[in-house]
Parts: C-alpha cells; sequence; structure tokens
C-alpha cells in the first residue's frame, strides 16, 4: 500500500512538472492589470459611439477604432494615469477637441 501511494504521488509531480513546461511553453502571459485596462478600451471603443448622445461626430470610425487599438497595444507601457488620459478624444491622437 506504502508503495503505491508512493508511485501516485512521483506520478502527480511528474504530471504537475509536464502541465507547468507546456503552460509556459504557449508564450507569456499578460499581467491582469493590462489585460483589464485592454478589454477596458476594447469595450468602451465599441460601446462609446453607440450610446453617447452625439455618437462620433467630430471622427471618423475608422480613426477612432485605429486610435483606441493603438491604445489598447501601449497600455504594458503606460500608467493607469496615462491610459486614461491617452484615450481617443481627450488627446491629440484623434482630430477631436479636449474636453473643457
Amino acid at each position: 500500500m506504502v508503495r503505491n501511494s508512493a508511485r501516485i504521488v512521483v506520478a502527480v509531480a511528474v504530471l504537475a512538472l509536464g502541465s507547468a513546461n507546456v503552460l509556459g511553453a504557449c508564450g507569456p502571459t499578460i499581467p491582469v492589470r493590462d489585460r483589464n485596462w485592454q478589454q477596458d478600451v476594447a469595450y468602451l471603443a465599441q460601446e462609446l459611439p453607440r450610446a453617447h448622445v452625439d455618437g462620433l461626430t467630430k471622427v471618423s470610425r475608422a480613426a477612432w477604432m485605429a486610435a483606441a487599438g493603438r491604445l489598447e497595444q501601449q497600455v504594458p507601457q503606460l500608467t493607469n494615469g496615462q491610459v486614461i488620459v491617452a484615450w481617443p478624444g481627450w488627446s491629440p491622437c484623434c482630430a477631436t477637441t479636449r474636453p473643457s
């Protein structure tokens, strides 16, 4: 019985190590903070034009989505405050005016 228990422990350890190697081979993981910001940017890029009373009146949809895509890619290099300030329409990345 002790012998079988030892085999089970070894088998579980081998499986766990193998799983860790397989998961690690999938590529680098995105930090939760970055993934959350990227999801927020993607969601807002889709929903703000639809929900805002004026929609996209000062920028084309293509320019809006391109700016949001650039912001999504830049998230890992930006602080939280920089992500907020860099939002399309709040900065010179789009041809819109800043809120007063």
